[in-house]
């Protein structure tokens, strides 16, 4: 497999999955999550690109490669509304 089919596969399933973690979420917190800002949708990124366009990352130790991040519905939405005053 190229890098190229590797990475959609990765991709795909990366959606998948954050679509299964909304579907825990009450339909509240999953619609405003979905209601985010997505600067990556050009890129194939969906869901990912939410994480992407709002997510504070997360280190809780130095070994930490998955690289999390955490989105705080409120938290979210400052950036976006100081730059529309």
């Amino acid at each position: 497999m190229s890098e190229a089919e590797i990475v959609s596969i990765l991709k795909e399933q990366y959606e998948e999955d954050l679509e299964e973690f909304l579907d825990l979420m009450t339909k509240q917190d999953a619609d405003a999550f979905r209601n985010l800002e997505n600067r990556h949708g050009e890129d194939g990124y969906k869901l990912f690109g939410i994480v992407l366009t709002n997510g504070y990352p997360m280190h809780f130790n130095e070994d930490n490669e998955l690289g999390y991040h955490a989105i705080g519905n409120m938290g979210s939405r400052i950036n976006h509304t100081l730059f529309c005053l």
